[in-house]
Order: structure tokens, then sequence, then C-alpha cells
């Protein structure tokens, strides 16, 4: 299946504002694979010019006007994850039973993993392992995800084909501008999954890197600074940009779109 669909950005928190639809179709298909990873708290202007992810821009859509929904960190993820902060304000642990893109897609027959840098094991569902934290994987928040959603960063296969339709992957805290440096992360990034993006592109496949959230040095604003989101796979033209503003809910809805479960969450 293969189609154009608009990134719309209907769902937004009060505290963006009123968002609009991008203003151009990003590219898509019923796409075989989809891997998102976000990193930590940097502005788009900090990590923009770091050598992996300008090759990375050059080679995809960088997004110019996309937005964190919340601080501090959880909340960004829980809002992806279910289309909603379900209440969450905090980065300590929560048990949620909200409907979510795991549960979503099981039901549609599609599978969903997390893999996860320094999980301990297969489904485990304490809150800190090392440089793990549960905070940024928010499959393990939510009881109705299966354990077998919830996998180590090891098991990440190296036969792309195999990975499931849609993963989730999360570095630890030292790999993901959180505790590390920007380079450290930017090398990681590149180790780790370098040779996936290169393969999404002749094989049906995306990979989409984003952030939780700006910057958080006093003064710096979410709602009004840019974190960095950039696509790249097959189909999509190299170092292009688009302006139209995007935040979690509408990389939510964009993804949903690609499976064809519109609508399925709020």
């Amino acid at each position: 299946m293969k189609r154009l669909l608009l990134l719309a950005l209907a769902a937004c928190l009060p505290l963006l504002g009123s968002c609009q639809p991008m203003s151009s179709a990003l590219p898509t298909r019923g796409w075989d694979h989809i891997v998102v990873l976000w990193e930590e708290n940097r502005s788009a202007d900090e990590v923009r010019d770091l050598p992996y992810i300008r090759a990375l821009r050059a080679s995809g859509t960088t997004f110019t006007q996309s937005f964190a929904v919340a601080r501090p960190s959880q909340p960004n993820y829980i809002a992806f994850f279910s289309g909603s902060t379900q209440g969450v304000i905090s980065d300590s642990d929560h048990d949620i039973t909200a409907p979510n893109l795991a549960t979503v897609m099981a039901a549609a027959g599609l599978e969903y993993i997390s893999y996860a840098q320094g999980l301990p094991s297969v489904g485990w569902r304490g809150s800190v392992s090392g440089a793990y934290r549960r905070k940024h994987n928010p499959a393990v928040s939510s009881t109705n995800v299966s354990p077998s959603a919830i996998r180590p960063f090891s098991d990440f296969p190296s036969d792309y084909a195999a990975l499931p339709a849609f993963s989730f992957v999360v570095p630890d805290q030292d790999h993901d501008m959180h505790d590390g440096t920007p380079e450290l992360a930017d090398q990681w990034l590149s180790d780790n999954l370098g040779a996936y993006v290169e393969w999404a592109k002749t094989h049906n496949s995306l990979f989409i890197l984003s952030f939780d959230e700006p910057s958080t040095a006093a003064g710096v604003d979410v709602a009004s600074t840019p974190i960095l989101t950039v696509a790249a796979g097959q189909g999509i033209a190299p170092g292009t940009e688009l302006g139209g503003r995007v935040d979690h809910y509408g990389m939510l809805a964009y993804v949903l779109g690609c499976f064809g479960l519109e609508g399925r969450l709020p």
C-alpha cells in the first residue's frame, strides 16, 4: 500500500496554542518497518551540526518547527505512546492502563517492540539499572503491553528484515545526551543505527530521530524552542526541510496513519 499522507497536527496541548497542519506532505507508504529513536534535553540548534546528525539531515527531511509538549521528560514519551500525557507530570514510576501504540498495533496484527539499552531482561519493569531509566521507555509504564514487547537493545536484529513493524529504540542516559556528551550520543547513534538507516533507504522502511524536549537550561521555553526531528528512508527527498509545526502528538498521528490506524488513539 503506497500513498501520500499529510502529517496532521490536530491534537496539541493548550501549552502549545493552536498548531497548524504541515504545509507539505511527507512521502509515506505502507512501510515495512519504522524505527524511532529519541535523544534527551537538547534544543535543535545545539545538535543539528553534530557529525552523524548532520549526515542524517543531508540524507532525509528535517522538521524545522518541531516541539515537545511538556516538561519533564516522561510526559513527552507517554504523549507520543498513548496520545495523551495521561495526567503524568513527573519522572516517577506510573502504571497506565490506557490504550497505546503497542496495543492498537497488536489488535491490528502488527508488532511493536521497544529496544532499550541496558534493560536487564525481557519484560523488566524496574526503574533503574545502570544508566537505563524506565522513564524513557513508555511501554514499561503501560500495564497492558506484553512483556515480550519490552526488550534489551542487544535483541535489536542485525538482519533488519526481522524487525517488527514498529520499533522504539531507547539509548541509556550515557548515550542519549542526558548524562553523556552530545558527541558520544551522536557516535552511538551512528554506530548502532547508521547501518539500519542506509538499509531502510532501499527496503521500504523509515527512521525517525527526535528529542523528548529542548534544553533544560533556565529560561528555555518548551512551546517556543524547537527540538530536532529528522526522517530518513526510502522515497524521502534528501536534504529537505519542512517548516510546519509538528509535535509528539503529530508524530504519533503520522505513525498510526502509516499503518492505516488513524483515529485509534486520542
